[in-house]
């Protein structure tokens, strides 16, 4: 498990990072007591994943990854993985967990702009060009229709959105927005469930919402109508995913705690 020490310092400066603008939302910490398997997550951006303690293993398409504490695991936007959180086994445990938290509270006290952020993240890329770990970031991903869709679901997931008014958005006719969605293998009220349960189980993950409050915010209007449908997609009902993670006072890092200060 964890060390609550160090997850109490990673709040700390995340969760005041957060509520002045200068860490993304989408920074969590997730500790497990007991195994956690998520299926069908989907990566609506690019994401870094650093284990500190016991294993993750990823599953995307045929190719199932393994990552050890003190190791990366990059996954490129639009995968869709299943993801089994392991708790820590044995002694295994990455020494440098405590640097991590001194890097975040010096980045939090020293905060760069977003020229710096942007050569800082061309460094990590040739970093990984050199040792031949690029794979895929290197080629750019076209924007879809999907994806522009999925951008305005995210706008008001509460809304009872209609292909009419999405159609008018993007300018174009209701009939072409659903060719254009087919020709990409996507529907547009499964869209619309998928965006709603993958902000659904980040918020489960990443925050101390109540269930309930969390199925309203995503659209859903009564929380076991939410629960059916996001086991029926990640095999874990919310309950009993906030059931496995390990919940220390002020350990989970709460992103949505800057919305109350306004």
């Amino acid at each position: 498990m964890i060390d609550p020490s160090i997850l109490s310092r990673l709040d700390t400066v995340l969760t005041r990072a957060v509520q002045f603008g200068q860490a993304s939302r989408n920074v969590w910490i997730n500790g497990c007591h007991q195994a956690q398997t998520i299926t069908r997550m989907d990566m609506s951006s690019a994401v870094l994943m650093f284990p500190v303690v016991g294993l993750k293993h990823v599953t995307s398409g045929q190719q199932t990854y393994i990552a050890k504490p003190g190791e990366l695991l990059i996954l490129p936007k639009g995968a869709r993985c299943d993801v089994i959180n392991m708790p820590e086994l044995g002694k295994q445990r990455f020494l440098g967990a405590s640097l991590i938290s001194d890097w975040v509270a010096h980045d939090q006290n020293y905060p760069a702009n977003s020229l710096q952020v942007r050569h800082r993240l061309v460094e990590i890329l040739l970093i990984l060009v050199q040792l031949g770990m690029a794979g895929n970031l290197l080629h750019a991903r076209a924007y879809t229709v999907t994806d522009r869709v999925t951008q305005q679901f995210a706008t008001d997931l509460g809304r009872d959105w209609a292909i009419k008014d999405v159609a008018a958005t993007l300018a174009m006719s209701e009939r072409t927005l659903r060719r254009r969605l087919q020709a990409e293998n996507a529907g547009f009220r499964a869209l619309l469930e998928d965006t709603r349960l993958n902000r659904g189980v980040e918020l489960v993950i990443a925050s101390d919402m109540p269930i309930g409050q969390i199925a309203f915010e995503c659209g859903y209007q009564s929380q076991s109508r939410f629960a059916q449908r996001f086991r029926l997609r990640f095999s874990m009902s919310p309950t009993e995913l906030r059931a496995t993670q390990d919940r220390p006072e002020a350990v989970i890092v709460s992103l949505d705690h800057h919305r109350s200060q306004h």
